[in-house]
């Protein structure tokens, strides 16, 4: 192949979730299917959120246009947010490698072959994230890079790709954390927080991708804004259940079951002012 790139290594999974993106989704199918080597075979996995839109019909029609593609549909019955979505297209993965794709970015040519280029020259290497050019509207220019927040490593999910070995793993343990919070946890965040416990990390400041943002986001959504205090505690029970399912230590299952006690009592003490 003239990319270097071995098709006998390589097999491609790619989780789009949907959501209503009909106005976006052309845009960034296109830019896909043109960074996609076409000697390297690829399965899509289209998980529609419950759309009420065209969405998925015209994300087929794009990805169709590629003869060695493989295009899964997944419908889900209720509209479960974006988390839960890719995890249900990652339990469906079958290429070796695994991306991840909003419905409303773009994707530059390079793209693959530089995420591919770094496996191969990094055996070793489990989760290859990269940097994006940010779009929101006006004259500014932006970039996203891989930034540290509250000692964890946070890259969006649109700027990972990971081996696919791992993946049975990785959604089992995603469920228990979420079985233990009682709600999803961002899967970008805990993809990243998985390769850096287990498996070894590449970033990479190259910009492959421009981010758009728009009103239509869902990680730039309006959130409710809350107390200061509520925010870290809740930071604090999220990362103790990722500490629990990844060590399984009872005095920190009990510092969970503590924190989750002060929690509610602040949360009620403050909702009364």
């Amino acid at each position: 192949m003239d990319n270097g790139i071995d098709s006998q290594e390589f097999s491609l999974s790619l989780v789009m979730a949907l959501h209503n993106g009909a106005q976006f989704i052309r845009r960034q199918a296109n830019s896909i299917v043109k960074s996609i080597p076409l000697e390297l075979p690829l399965q899509v996995v289209l998980v529609d959120d419950h759309s009420c839109d065209d969405s998925v019909d015209i994300a087929v029609s794009c990805f169709s246009c590629l003869n060695n593609c493989e295009i899964l549909v997944i419908r889900n019955l209720e509209n479960i947010g974006p988390f839960l979505s890719f995890f249900e297209g990652i339990k469906h993965c079958k290429g070796s490698v695994i991306f991840l794709s909003d419905q409303d970015d773009e994707w530059y040519e390079e793209k693959t072959i530089k995420i591919l280029d770094a496996f191969t020259e990094n055996k070793n290497v489990q989760l290859v994230c990269h940097s994006a050019r940010v779009h929101r509207g006006d004259d500014k220019q932006l970039s996203l890079y891989p930034t540290v927040r509250y000692g964890e490593m946070f890259v969006l999910g649109c700027c990972l790709a990971f081996r696919s070995i791992y993946s049975a793993d990785l959604t089992q343990r995603y469920e228990e954390v979420c079985s233990i919070l009682g709600y999803p946890l961002g899967h970008d965040r805990f993809i990243c927080f998985y390769f850096n416990s287990f498996g070894s990390t590449l970033l990479m400041e190259k910009k492959l991708i421009t981010y758009y943002i728009h009103g239509d986001n869902y990680s730039c959504r309006r959130k409710t804004k809350r107390p200061f205090l509520i925010s870290m505690v809740e930071k604090a029970i999220e990362r103790s259940a990722l500490y629990r399912v990844f060590k399984f230590s009872e005095l920190e299952g009990f510092q969970l079951k503590f924190k989750k006690v002060v929690f509610s009592v602040t949360d009620r003490l403050l909702s009364r002012r």
